[in-house]
């Protein structure tokens, strides 16, 4: 059984994957502002920074302050791109003192950003800015942060609140700019299966891909611009990765996995098996936030991109809960999953893999509501035609070492991935509905999970 998954997407993505990647911005990188033109006689300082969207495993910037934010999950090139192609990403100027001198945005005729490897993890930015607090640099040590915005368009992303000389870092933090959480369902027109909401592929200037947004502390040492030339640019990011700009996703990723009846690999599994047929996700939270929290990324008297360890919920917050028996759902909290085909060939027993991208939830904020849980539909291939499929309920919890839940999760955290692997179905359970509790008329224990939680990076 197959989700939808449609071959033009994996085309594309061989061709990525094939062919280095150069962008060349023709104009405006963004449709937030109007871009103005230098204004006559002024003098632009000529910028080169450097921004991923995961941080190399090779990459010296594991010994510095980039490895906070480093993972060790691969994202495929649709999670990793930022919308060049559809001017979707913004550029925000802070001085010292972290208030806001201004947008601004690369130059016509230079390349924005070079793919790395198809994969889009790198991005090489060149700007310059007709800036007069860069006048500092002639006399003394300037600091300066660059923010960036990316993907939040068709997202319906709030708009941004910005007054130069009056509008903090925190300030921008603080306005909690929302996006909505995509929850439609797209339907194989041959098949008939359903899949949930996926990254568009690259390139694609009306697309839909994963909000992100980074943040980064810069100095401009005194006489920086001395004797570069006319075309000298710069460089604000060393080749250790110390300062580049680390792009966090807004979303987290879940992921269920059929290991079901499976020791080894995929490939050696009897032709007939119990196997996981779909899931579902009940129990969403409508809008996500683009920023984290402004503390979330000042911490240990550092100000730059950090990896969360808190959820930041909109305000308000509007929670869709899930009903107590997964056989008669709210389908107002419905999230579907989808046949992950990219996930399913990075891993190296070739199981099938489901997955559903989310936005960050807590269960503090939702209060006494019932907290969201998985629902996998097992097909097992013995069943008599007239029986239908069963239910299962996956609660979003920590499993022990016997593949029982432990505790419910306080939180599914923006830019990690949640693992569950189903190992074994309770045959002796007909009516099995829940993995955690007999709620529902289910009994339980049916299903044996492995989970873990992984940082979404590289």
């Amino acid at each position: 059984m197959k989700y939808l998954h449609p071959t033009y997407a994996r085309i594309w993505v061989r061709l990525l994957a094939a062919l280095p990647v150069l962008l060349l911005v023709s104009g405006c990188v963004n449709d937030y502002d109007e871009c103005p033109a230098p204004e006559r006689g002024s003098e632009p300082v000529k910028l080169r920074f450097t921004i991923v969207t995961r941080t190399s495993a090779s990459s010296a910037a594991r010994q510095t302050r980039a490895a906070d934010i480093a993972g060790d999950q691969t994202g495929i090139a649709a999670e990793n791109y930022l919308n060049l192609a559809g001017h979707d990403i913004r550029f925000l100027l802070f001085d010292s003192d972290r208030k806001l001198l201004r947008d601004f945005t690369p130059d016509a005729n230079l390349s924005l950003a070079a793919g790395d490897g198809g994969n889009y993890i790198v991005y090489t930015v060149k700007a310059s800015i007709v800036e007069p607090y860069f006048a500092n640099v002639a006399t003394a040590d300037t600091d300066f942060y660059i923010m960036v915005i990316a993907n939040g368009r068709p997202h319906r992303m709030t708009a941004l609140g910005l007054t130069p000389g009056t509008t903090t870092i925190e300030d921008v933090s603080g306005q909690l700019i929302t996006f909505v959480q995509k929850t439609y369902i797209i339907v194989d027109p041959e098949t008939g299966m359903r899949g949930g909401w996926t990254p568009s592929q690259p390139g694609m200037a009306d697309g839909e891909y994963i909000p992100m947004a980074g943040l980064q502390h810069f100095t401009l040492l005194q006489g920086a611009f001395d004797g570069n030339g006319p075309e000298g640019f710069v460089e604000l990011s060393p080749e250790n990765g110390s300062k580049n700009i680390n792009m966090l996703r807004a979303l987290a990723k879940i992921e269920v996995i059929d290991k079901i009846g499976i020791t080894g690999n995929f490939a050696d599994a009897p032709e007939k098996r119990v196997n996981v047929e779909k899931a579902e996700l009940f129990g969403r939270c409508a809008t996500g936030t683009v920023l984290p929290d402004y503390a979330q990324w000042n911490r240990n008297g550092v100000l730059e991109t950090q990896q969360v360890d808190a959820p930041t919920m909109a305000s308000p917050m509007q929670y869709f809960p899930p009903t107590d028996d997964a056989g008669y759902p709210n389908w107002s909290s419905l999230i579907e999953f989808y046949e992950d085909i990219d996930a399913r060939a990075a891993r190296a027993d070739g199981c099938p893999v489901f997955s559903a991208y989310v936005t960050e939830y807590s269960r503090a904020a939702i209060s006494d509501r019932l907290p969201p849980y998985i629902r996998v539909t097992i097909n097992d291939p013995d069943k008599p035609d007239s029986e239908q499929s069963k239910f299962y309920r996956i609660e979003l919890a920590s499993y022990n070492d016997k593949g029982k839940p432990d505790n419910q999760l306080s939180a599914l955290l923006r830019n990690h991935i949640y693992r569950y692997e189903i190992t074994y179905v309770n045959s002796q359970s007909s009516k099995a509905r829940s993995a955690l509790s007999p709620s529902g008329g289910g009994m339980p224990g049916s299903l044996g999970i492995t989970m873990e939680k992984k940082v979404w990076g590289d």
